[in-house]
């Protein structure tokens, strides 16, 4: 919060400098006897204002505000009853509690089958307490599975960072189950540096070339990018690892993308898979990074339901 307040800080001296220079040249062509225009002098002053707010809004309060997406997917695989999915991705766990605390309050009232978490849990080793607190706190019918995000696979601790909280890692493993007469199968590959491409991943693990075409087939994922060669089939590929851009903005939309194929945040197909983007829970630290301006944090909830429901 410190460097936060830090850098909002700067940027609001920054703001006043130009405010302060335009209108002190302003003053300027007063003085001349040169006309000013009354209107542009307003609109200068509510922009100035305006942009001061959205400052504050993004650093002070959207980073905080969770939305619960909803999504429904219909699947002919489905004989009968439904599986509720919760995701979550991204928290970027630190010493300080952002988000982490609002969760139980927010999933367990779902009541979810599984709750899946697709990578990046901490960014310091003071996180990781903060982290597993949360995620012990939350509930699931059948289970809780992870995969590792980049700042997980690199974090000299990653072996703590699940301990104790009732999820398994999955890396290449699959774990299959039953649900009103329909079977289930979960899988996931964390997070990898460089980006594995369709041709080795198929090398490390083969287990995907092992999944039965009958059963409904879901893949954790960190980054999203091997959905657009990965075709195995999977029906749900679920990912993170973008945070929806973090910031985006009406005209030009996000200002920032881990994804070289585009896949920033929210629900995407390809022939018959589906592709869902969690905007994650936390934010990167440093520069505007530490903000969220119209990309609220996201807890998502999918609902998968037989075709004709």
């Amino acid at each position: 919060m410190n460097l936060i307040l830090l850098i909002t800080v700067l940027i609001l001296i920054c703001c006043s400098e130009l405010y302060f220079c335009i209108y002190f040249s302003l003053l300027k062509f007063k003085h001349k006897k040169i006309p000013l225009n009354r209107k542009y002098i307003k609109v200068m002053h509510w922009l100035f204002f305006i942009s001061i707010l959205c400052i504050l809004y993004g650093y002070f309060i959207e980073p905080y505000w969770i939305e619960v997406t909803h999504i429904t997917i219909r699947s002919p695989k489905l004989k009968n009853g439904s599986l509720r999915i919760v995701h979550l991705s991204d928290f970027h766990s630190s010493d300080g509690v952002r988000n982490e605390g609002k969760l139980p309050g927010i999933i367990n009232p779902l009541k979810p089958d599984l709750l899946v978490f697709t990578g990046d849990a901490v960014i310091s080793k003071a996180g990781i307490p903060v982290f597993c607190r949360a995620m012990s706190s939350l509930e699931a019918g059948i289970g809780k599975f992870a995969v590792l995000g980049n700042t997980d696979a690199l974090n000299s601790l990653k072996n703590r960072i699940f301990e104790n909280t009732g999820f398994k890692v999955l890396n290449g493993d699959k774990v299959a189950f039953e649900k009103g007469g329909t079977s289930f199968i979960i899988t996931g590959l964390q997070s990898f540096y460089p980006h594995v491409t369709e041709t080795n991943v198929f090398q490390q693990y083969p287990i995907l070339h092992d999944l039965k075409p009958s059963s409904y087939n879901i893949l954790l994922l960190h980054s999203p990018d091997l959905f657009n060669t990965l075709d195995c089939g999977i029906d749900l590929f679920l990912a993170g690892h973008t945070h929806g851009g973090q910031v985006s903005l009406l005209l030009t939309g996000s200002l920032f993308s881990h994804s070289k194929y585009g896949y920033i945040s929210g629900e995407y197909s390809k022939n018959d898979a589906l592709l869902y983007v969690n905007r994650g829970l936390g934010v990167e630290k440093g520069g505007w990074h530490g903000a969220r301006f119209l990309c609220r944090p996201e807890v998502t909830v999918i609902d998968i339901v037989p075709q004709e429901q």
